[in-house]
């Protein structure tokens, strides 16, 4: 009913090239080989007008019979190979342009990877931080509760005050009374051996933290006897492995020299393998070379006494096995010993072979041309023709031969590549070593930072004694003075038994009055003390964290200058892909409207605008989530329970921790101190 038809548009495939088909860091070479457009007609000439340019001095002159259209078909074949040319340069530009642009990507990659291994750090870092925090957290209870031991003994002082004052109120009826005074010094005689007796287990207990301070310092002593020791047997077992590895360098090179000389033996019919094999081997010379270098350096590391049982376990498991392959390969050597000796006999006597065949022809030359004089047949042209029979028997004996032969070098070759195979587990072994190496010296890195963690610990420790002692020597000091107070007390009761009653309410008074200023005295002085701690403790951790931020400030600043180096290199290389554009506009942009490529500069160039934009949109991008990240972190902390008061981020609001009710006890005592007094 209707007419076939296209179903869809024929494509109009235009003949301009595409963007980013050139390169602007062509070399100038490649612009001297195009240097045709000099002698070439950069303007269209109208056929009509007789005022057209003259051609260059440079080319050809034209022929005066040749016709017009002659003259356009070699127009539009020099225009052919221009467009050519010009296609060809825009492939090698953009060629350029994409190897730039993987080196570009490449280094952007290194900067992420190292920027990554830089957060690494700063978590692990992070991760000591909170550790040595923890630790300082036990350290803090621990200082906790030897305070609340002291204040306890401040109590147990304060007490015994009280009975003292209590004594004082009762002194009248001890007047009267002596045998309740008897008792009464009995009770203050057990309370002294009580108070002896705590002071005995405190003793005890200095002695004993002595006691485990000196073990530890032993031990201490003995593990570096221990690494020493280690050290010394790592040095010595890489000593001896480097001699080891050096004969068995020298057998290898022997080996080396012997292989070449059964190769040259070969020669003849493998040259082609031969030089293959010897690349083969130079390479694991260099290989063994290196091994050897490195196993030096991995054996310079102390690793400890089990890791090197079992190294020395594995290598003689090694050892064994590069004995089993030494003796493979004895083997593989006798074996080519022999099948280059069947080499040698088989060419000697495919020789002879030849030889004999050669003299087989000249003979059977010679009856033919006797058979073609003489046409009669005799019995001596019958036993030539046996021996020309015989002889090609012997030629496909030859052949079969030669075939052998063949098979001969193929064994050879696959031996060899067997050696190649053997080389590479060697390889592989020793990357495994490598390996284990590597681990074992990270593991003894950890060792020795746990006994500096000790030994830091040890330090604290010893302070917290030292603590201890003066405390002790405080709280013996106060029992000396209140019991030089108790027996000025007692001769004062025995003497001025009649004095006392008029001068103790003065007395009392004064001395109440006294009383109060020393504790208030007391308490201020020890606010003040506690301020004053918590400050310092303050600094020293604003001090070490800004020590242990020093290092990112710096590799911050590093990564900034890098950054800026990439930049201005960023802008001289668009300021020259400009001028090189510019360059070729000029040259290409002559009046063939299919190679005006001008748009591609423009093109390029809202391209890399784009990239710019894109890339410093994904900055902002990161920017804002790392902040946005910093307030979420700020508003946790605001809002958790578990992070303690100090490490909680500053705001106008100033946060106070609760103190010690030390100053409430105080106070309770002066208020109980002038109730009595009353």
């Amino acid at each position: 009913m209707f007419s076939k038809g296209q179903r869809f548009n024929k494509p109009n495939f235009p003949d301009t090239p595409a963007p980013n088909a050139y390169n602007p860091q062509e070399s100038v070479d490649l612009l001297k080989r195009g240097a045709f457009l000099e002698t070439t007609e950069r303007f269209k000439q109208s056929r009509g007008l007789s005022t057209s340019p003259e051609p260059m001095p440079t080319m050809p002159p034209k022929p005066l019979g040749q016709p017009s259209q002659t003259r356009h078909v070699s127009h539009s074949s020099a225009t052919g190979d221009r467009y050519a040319v010009l296609q060809r340069k825009l492939d090698d530009l953009e060629r350029v342009h994409q190897e730039g642009k993987r080196t570009h990507q490449a280094e952007t990659e290194r900067l992420k990877m190292e920027l990554a291994r830089h957060q690494k750090q700063h978590s692990e870092q992070n991760d000591s931080l909170e550790k040595q925090r923890r630790q300082m957290a036990l350290l803090d209870a621990r200082l906790q509760e030897l305070k609340k031991a002291g204040a306890s003994d401040s109590t147990q002082v304060k007490e015994l005050r009280s009975e003292l004052r209590a004594f004082e109120s009762e002194r009248d009826k001890l007047r009267l009374e002596a045998s309740q005074i008897a008792e009464l010094k009995a009770a203050l005689q057990a309370t002294e051996d009580k108070r002896k007796q705590d002071i005995k287990e405190r003793d005890a207990i200095v002695a004993e933290a002595e006691r485990s301070l000196a073990a530890e310092k032993r031990n201490k002593e003995t593990l570096a006897r221990q690494c020493e020791d280690l050290k010394r047997k790592a040095e010595e077992n890489s000593k001896s492995a480097i001699r080891s590895l050096k004969v068995q360098l020298n057998q290898s090179k022997d080996e080396v020299n012997e292989l070449r000389n059964t190769l040259r033996a070969t020669q003849e019919q493998a040259s082609s393998r031969e030089e293959e094999l010897l690349d083969q081997l130079e390479q694991h010379r260099i290989m063994l070379n290196r091994v050897v270098s490195e196993f030096a350096t991995l054996s310079a590391q102390s690793v400890r006494e089990s890791t090197f049982a079992e190294l020395r376990r594995e290598w003689i498991v090694s050892q064994t096995r590069n004995w089993k392959l030494e003796r493979k390969l004895a083997n593989s050597e006798a074996q080519v010993v022999e099948l280059a000796q069947l080499v040698r006999q088989v060419t000697g006597e495919r020789r002879l072979l030849t030889q004999h065949l050669e003299d087989t022809n000249q003979e059977l030359d010679f009856y033919q041309t006797l058979a073609e004089t003489n046409q009669t047949y005799n019995a001596d042209e019958f036993v030539v023709v046996t021996e020309q029979t015989t002889t090609q028997d012997e030629l496909q004996v030859a052949l079969a031969e030669r075939k052998t032969y063949k098979l001969v070098s193929h064994f050879y070759r696959n031996q060899c590549e067997q050696f190649a195979m053997t080389t590479s587990i060697l390889n592989r072994q020793l990357q495994i070593s490598e390996k284990l190496a590597d681990g074992y010296s990270t593991q003894l890195s950890e060792t020795l930072a746990s006994h500096e963690a000790i030994a830091g610990r040890l330090e604290m420790m010893q302070n917290e004694y030292l603590k201890a002692q003066e405390s002790f020597a405080l709280a013996t000091m106060q029992r000396n003075s209140a019991e030089t107070e108790l027996q000025a007390l007692q001769s004062k009761v025995a003497e001025q038994e009649s004095q006392l009653n008029a001068i103790d309410s003065l007395h009392q008074a004064t001395l109440d009055k006294e009383r109060t200023h020393i504790q208030r005295l007391a308490s201020t002085v020890q606010k003040y003390r506690m301020a004053e701690e918590g400050l310092r403790d303050e600094i020293d951790g604003l001090t070490s964290e800004l020590a242990s931020l020093e290092h990112y400030r710096i590799a911050f600043d590093s990564l900034n200058q890098k950054v800026d180096s990439l930049l201005a290199r960023n802008k001289v290389a668009e300021d020259e892909a400009v001028n090189l554009a510019d360059f070729n506009a000029q040259i290409l942009g002559h009046h063939n409207p299919a190679q005006r490529i001008v748009y591609v500069d423009r093109i390029r160039r809202e391209l890399a605008d784009c990239k710019q934009k894109v890339a410093e949109l994904e900055v902002e991008r990161e920017r804002g989530n790392a902040d946005n990240a910093n307030l979420q972190n700020e508003l946790d902390m605001y809002k958790s329970v578990l992070v303690p008061p100090a490490n909680k981020p500053r705001t106008h609001v100033t946060r106070l921790t609760r103190r010690p009710l030390t100053s409430k006890i105080l106070n309770t005592l002066s208020l109980d101190e002038l109730e009595n007094s009353k």
